[in-house]
């Protein structure tokens, strides 16, 4: 007896405090009994995933490579200086002048607003070089500064002529310090360009599947008759190709 009196002292107890603090079968399972609130939403809620995104870009055609100089005198070409062959530096013909050379690639992969460049590089096969002193010349790369570069069709095009393309502020020394130890039987590969693309992006926020990202090869070190030399679309041992790594949350 004094057990169940025991019991039901605490029954009593426990339905007391209950009634204080608004306990009821119905909070503890909700309006429709079957435990979830009212109040609850039928939408599910996820974090955002990380995608790592990598690709691989090849020149599609002859006109994605092109070589052109500082002067109007001296007319860009398609398929190389001579021989397929790309020539970028410093020359003394038709004038003391700068060449350079330009590779168009088209994105595989869209690089949204918000994405992290990790990195990129440029191979380039190389195939001779003249006057190149690998102690200390040196090649500078920049982009043309567009969501989708158009093709460079005529001398006017260039970059920094009258109303040439316009290129990225970002411009990356090859290499970092030093002289340029070409290449000229093999691959070249640059230094990280991620800062280069990463300015394109953060700009036109994001690139499209299909636009199209140009690089320039040149150099400030104006000494004459310094030039290296790479392999042009039409090339046998042809092989340019850009590789970017990004990644960013959907």
């Amino acid at each position: 007896m004094a057990r169940n009196n025991f019991l039901f002292l605490l029954m009593t107890v426990f339905l007391c405090s209950c009634a204080n603090k608004d306990i009821t079968l119905k909070n503890l399972l909700g309006s429709n009994g079957g435990g979830n609130s009212s109040e609850d939403s039928d939408e599910v809620r996820r974090d955002p995933i990380l995608v790592q995104s990598e690709q691989s870009i090849m020149l599609e055609n002859d006109e994605d490579d092109v070589e052109s100089a500082a002067s109007e005198g001296y007319e860009h070409l398609v398929h190389g200086e001579w021989a397929n062959n790309l020539y970028f530096g410093y020359w003394d013909y038709p004038q003391y002048e700068a060449t350079y050379s330009s590779f168009r690639f088209f994105l595989k992969k869209a690089i949204p607003k918000g994405a992290k460049v990790i990195k990129a590089f440029l191979d380039i096969r190389g195939t001779g070089s003249v006057g190149w002193n690998s102690q200390k010349h040196f090649l500078e790369i920049s982009a043309t500064d567009s969501k989708s570069s158009p093709q460079i069709s005529e001398f006017s095009d260039v970059i920094g002529k009258n109303n040439g393309y316009q290129e990225t502020q970002t411009i990356i020394r090859w290499p970092k310090q030093g002289g340029l130890d070409w290449n000229e039987q093999g691959l070249n590969r640059t230094p990280d360009l991620s800062a280069l693309i990463q300015e394109l992006v953060d700009k036109y926020d994001g690139l499209d599947k299909g636009s199209s990202i140009t690089l320039w090869l040149k150099t400030s070190l104006l000494e004459r008759s310094a030039e290296v030399m790479a392999a042009d679309y039409g090339h046998k041992d042809f092989h340019t190709k850009l590789s970017i790594s990004a990644e960013y949350k959907e």
